[in-house]
């Protein structure tokens, strides 16, 4: 088991607040939270029992998170790593063979680079798998489909222009998620 730290660090997530029905879920669920707090109400040893996904972009920050879910799951094999790649689309100049890049390649291609990256025995029991979608929508949905208990997110901080102009997969994982999900603020 690990200590994660305080309550307010833990659980990164947008409450949509405009009903009672949603407030009210919201604070039983904060409630069997903090229940799991030791003395001081400030730390919480965690351990899931289901499965832990965990959006990887071949990023250190993306591996950092992959070894957090590690130390927070009881097994390695409830530990899913997930990566997205985006939709392609063609818009390639005059000539050039759009339809030698398929989708098929690209997942063939990808899944071996995901399998080499954690080809170290400690990730052999994870769950490694590549999808085509928009990464926020494919981790949400992704982790429904595999009944997941947590999604383990890092944050590159971005901020300003570049958050404006890349956006934030975090941000939208945690917004339009249905399992509590842990964002791990990484500064490089």
């Amino acid at each position: 088991m690990s200590h994660l730290g305080s309550i307010s660090n833990l659980w990164s997530r947008k409450v949509r607040l405009e009903g009672h029905n949603e407030r009210k879920m919201h604070m039983q669920h904060v409630t069997s939270i903090r229940s799991s707090c030791d003395s001081q109400g400030t730390n919480m040893a965690w351990s899931i029992n289901k499965a832990v996904l965990v959006p990887y972009d071949f990023s250190t920050h993306s591996r950092v998170a992959v070894d957090k879910a590690l130390s927070i799951a009881d097994s390695p094999s409830q530990v899913h790593i997930l990566h997205v790649l985006p939709t392609f689309i063609p818009l390639a100049p005059e000539g050039f063979p759009v339809e030698a890049i398929d989708d098929q390649v690209r997942l063939e291609y990808t899944q071996k680079a995901l399998d080499e990256e954690f080809a170290d025995p400690r990730y052999s029991q994870c769950s490694k798998e590549v999808l085509i979608g928009d990464p926020g929508s494919t981790c949400v949905d992704r982790a429904k489909t595999i009944g997941a208990d947590l999604i383990v997110i890092p944050s590159h901080g971005r901020s300003g222009i570049s958050r404006l102009v890349l956006g934030s997969v975090a941000e939208r994982v945690v917004r339009f998620s249905h399992v509590p999900v842990l964002v791990l603020k990484i500064t490089d």
